[in-house]
């Protein structure tokens, strides 16, 4: 911890913005130098080995949004993490995470949160668009009247076949 310290000493605000976002911070460091970090930059750090007990740890310093932990990639999403911070997710960013769990009940149970159509001023992909979903007429139908149907005309996981786009029809656009 003294070798990070010295480099901090030397120039700190770019050394802070550096290893922020780019080292492999272990809980015990980020414990250590909680103070000093650029929290922002921390939360988009995907070197770190992420876990549920990092997260609750510094919950209230990290940042959830779209800059943040909902984008974070090297996340190992889990069920009961969305659950525990579901009132601190950027949902339209979480859609958009290839690493959600995706299931029926997931799906169903934050149906009012997720983004149904992509933000591509924001980058941001909606479930239409969403490739990991696990794709079948059930979830199609459950959902009919939710789906943005001209992404869904494009998006490549739907279990095409000549039956779901006759099925459909009328609203591929």
């Amino acid at each position: 911890m003294e070798e990070i310290q010295t480099l901090i000493n030397i120039n700190p605000q770019f050394v802070l913005e550096i290893i922020s976002q780019k080292y492999a911070w272990t809980i015990e460091q980020l414990s250590h130098f909680k103070n000093l970090l650029l929290w922002d930059k921390v939360s988009m750090n995907q070197n770190i080995i992420w876990s549920e007990q990092i997260i609750e740890r510094f919950c209230d310093r990290l940042n959830f949004g779209y800059w943040g932990l909902s984008r974070n990639n090297s996340i190992v999403f889990t069920t009961k993490l969305i659950e525990q911070f579901k009132d601190k997710w950027d949902w339209m960013t979480l859609t958009d995470n290839p690493n959600i769990p995706w299931s029926f009940e997931l799906i169903d149970k934050y149906k009012d949160e997720w983004a149904w159509e992509s933000y591509e001023f924001a980058g941001n992909l909606g479930l239409s668009s969403n490739l990991y979903l696990p794709w079948c007429e059930e979830l199609i139908d459950k959902y009919i009247d939710k789906w943005f149907w001209g992404e869904l005309s494009s998006n490549p996981s739907l279990p095409w076949s000549l039956g779901l786009i006759r099925k459909y029809e009328n609203r591929w656009t």
